[in-house]
């Protein structure tokens, strides 16, 4: 290889775009997967003078469910780690209970706008959690090296960021009539009048859900030789904090409006791309309540 080819060769793997584009590769080669890449959007919305808050989802991967009654769509944000933050310590919030996921189906009534509902209780059985007691139910983290020694030091490279790029795009594409979507064609059919909205980030990190007792912890630290790592995971679900524009609001009779601030997100590492998108589509236990 001669040396300018060399040069742009560590340029490209260091914009991420390699991994991108091996990401959509991996997906698209999957059974009755339609997939596009660098989708636009913008939510808010532009209100006159007022431009709304733009941005790309970097995949938009759809296809039907395991029994064909519903359009699965995977919103993908994928995220090549650097040996800064190969490693994703992240921690669940074990007091939580029960540990509902949250998720958004959308109904296509013919001839109607979308109806936005958020479902809790949805299980993935193929995924491992057959009941919600069985999500990670991850709510923070931090990233580590490569050698698992130092803890990342760059504000700009933070687990969060994934997360909320990937949180904001399925918000705007829940939003977004009509759906026309570069080479997926599903949203042209009219077959499958439910879809059903999966936020995933896919990452080159290995992922690990840490273990320790909670009331061990004095002085806000864990005691030496009371901390479990375990074995790196496949995937995980983290419950991300919306901001408010990315909120829901449901009407509950008995309630009154309930605001929606936090929605579930599955974390991938690469390793696992063809085994998750094989098996995320068989989605069990639907249960849906309107969103204003």
């Amino acid at each position: 290889m001669s040396a300018p080819s060399e040069k742009i060769r560590e340029i490209l793997n260091f914009s991420g775009y390699p991994f991108q584009h091996h990401c959509a590769d991996r997906i698209s080669r999957l059974e009755q997967y339609q997939i596009s890449a660098e989708v636009p959007f913008t939510y808010p919305p532009t209100n006159g003078p007022l431009l709304g808050v733009h941005g790309t989802m970097d995949l938009l991967a759809a296809r039907p469910d395991s029994k064909n009654r519903l359009l699965v769509c995977f919103v993908i944000e994928c995220k090549k780690a650097n040996d800064k933050i190969k490693n994703w310590i992240l921690l669940p919030n074990k007091q939580q209970s029960p540990r509902w996921s949250t998720f958004i189906i959308s109904r296509l009534p013919p001839g109607e706008r979308e109806q936005l509902s958020v479902t809790r209780g949805v299980t993935f059985p193929e995924l491992g959690y057959g009941k919600s007691g069985q999500y990670d139910y991850c709510v923070n983290g931090i990233e580590v090296n490569t050698a698992l020694t130092s803890a990342n030091q760059d504000k700009g490279e933070k687990i969060y960021n994934p997360l909320k790029q990937v949180a904001h795009g399925v918000r705007a594409f829940e939003s977004a009539h009509p759906k026309v979507v570069e080479g997926i064609e599903y949203f042209r059919e009219s077959k499958h009048q439910e879809r059903f909205y999966i936020p995933v980030v896919i990452t080159t990190a290995n992922l690990y859900v840490i273990d320790f007792p909670l009331d061990k912890v004095t002085q806000g630290e864990v005691p030496a030789g009371d901390l479990s790592l375990g074995d790196a995971k496949k995937w995980i679900s983290y419950e991300f904090p919306l901001p408010d524009y990315l909120s829901y609001e449901i009407d509950r009779a008995e309630e009154g409006t309930v605001f929606v601030n936090k929605r579930t997100v599955f974390v991938v590492n690469d390793k696992a791309i063809d085994e998750f998108f094989s098996k995320a589509v068989d989605v069990q236990n639907l249960r849906a309540t309107p969103t204003e």
